[in-house]
């Protein structure tokens, strides 16, 4: 502006300086209608000077006068931003103290879904869920996934614990899973345990047993449990001995040599006919050793195989030598005698493992013992006390971590 204006007036001064140093100043005739302006070319020149000066002015007040309505808007539109606050903020405190209704009518008061931050919108669609509101919780939820990535992640783990709390642990389960693996952390997992908890999906509990001990959410005891009844269930549901031993070749190598795991693959092995395969299996695991597990395996085989009570009987030979007892071989070994016909050495064998160990098992195993024997009113006695015995093998319940709000 200041270069337009230092070059008018240069050319004005030209224009008046270059008449009056020539021998003739000139004139400007002007004639509009029936009048006719005459004047000098310097007076001219001094006008349209005074002209623009006037015009520059005028033009900066209309600007003044322009900017009002905006300045005018700009406080409005702060106005409102700040009224939109004060309401959700408000609406914040209605949340806290239950009052659902009016949580919902602030947040539509402070503006519509669109214009809600992140955690108003949060906010709104626990509101609605509270509520009963399903599908303008749902609305909540949708808008507050537009943000980012982030914000989407967010929302699908709100999506997934408000379903549990309705027990639609399928769709909390869709939810979860389109997280990506790096998002999981301890409060996916949480939810994940929750989830597979009320579909009573071992399987599912099993894969994911060595992150939930990672972060505390069960014991590693509670994983043991987990995964051993996971693989029973399993096997337990496998129809024929070939499907039973398709299953045993895709485990893990470090699964296929816990004795345990071999103990529940050779009973069911047993259990579905397949003695042949069985016989070397438990052989090979006794000859490395007397595991408990293994033994107590062997406690709930349905029929005998001689190769392997003679080892028992060899072993406990051994014990009754040194002195000792080991309960779980006495069992087996009881076990192997009442299947393959020899009560009375079943049945003392069980009446020693009483005197340490009078539980229900062992109770009911000498009622079947005597019962077979005729002996009904001694039997009848051994189930009555085995009834009244409660050894605590209830079934796993892990503790449910709470689901925040």
């Amino acid at each position: 502006m200041i270069k337009l204006i230092l070059l008018i007036a240069i050319l004005a001064a030209a224009v008046a300086l270059g008449p009056m140093a020539s021998e003739s100043q000139g004139f400007v005739h002007i004639a509009f209608g029936n009048y006719i302006v005459e004047t000098s070319l310097v007076t001219a020149t001094a006008i349209a000077i005074l002209f623009f000066v006037l015009l520059w002015i005028i033009t900066g007040i209309v600007k003044r006068f322009i900017k009002i309505p905006g300045g005018t808007a700009s406080w409005l539109r702060k106005r409102s931003l700040r009224k939109s606050l004060s309401l959700q903020d408000s609406a914040y405190l209605a949340y806290e103290e239950g009052d659902y209704a009016k949580t919902l009518s602030l947040l539509s008061r402070s503006g519509d879904l669109k214009s809600l931050p992140l955690h108003a919108l949060f906010v709104g669609a626990k509101a609605a869920f509270n509520a009963g509101e399903y599908e303008r919780c749902r609305a909540f939820l949708d808008q507050a996934a537009t943000f980012n990535e982030v914000s989407l992640a967010a929302s699908k783990i709100v999506r997934a614990k408000l379903n549990l709390r309705i027990n639609n642990s399928k769709a909390a389960l869709e939810d979860l899973s389109a997280l990506k693996p790096s998002q999981r952390n301890k409060l996916i997992y949480r939810l994940y345990l929750l989830c597979y908890q009320h579909e009573n999906d071992l399987q599912k509990l099993a894969e994911i047993s060595g992150d939930l001990v990672k972060y505390k959410l069960i014991t590693a005891e509670e994983a043991a449990n987990i995964e051993s009844r996971s693989l029973n269930k399993r096997m337990g549901s496998m129809k024929n001995a070939e499907e039973l031993q398709h299953l045993w070749k895709t485990l893990s190598k470090q699964t296929r040599h816990d004795n345990a795991a071999l103990g529940a693959y050779v009973c069911r092995l047993i259990h579905l006919g397949d003695v042949e395969h069985a016989k070397p299996l438990a052989l090979s695991v006794l000859k490395k050793g007397l595991d408990p597990d293994f033994l107590e395996s062997i406690a709930k085989w349905d029929v005998c195989i001689p190769e392997v009570l003679k080892v028992l009987n060899t072993k406990t030979q051994s014990d009754v030598i040194s002195g000792t007892l080991n309960l779980p071989l006495l069992k087996a070994k009881a076990n192997l005698e009442l299947k393959s016909g020899l009560l009375q050495e079943a049945l003392d064998d069980y009446r020693r493992a009483l005197e340490f160990a009078p539980n229900a098992e062992i109770y009911n195993k000498i009622g079947q013992v005597l019962a077979r024997q005729q002996n009904f009113a001694e039997a009848a006695d051994c189930f009555i006390k085995a009834s009244s015995i409660d050894d605590g093998n209830e079934p796993l319940q892990l503790p449910l971590p709470k689901i925040y709000n």
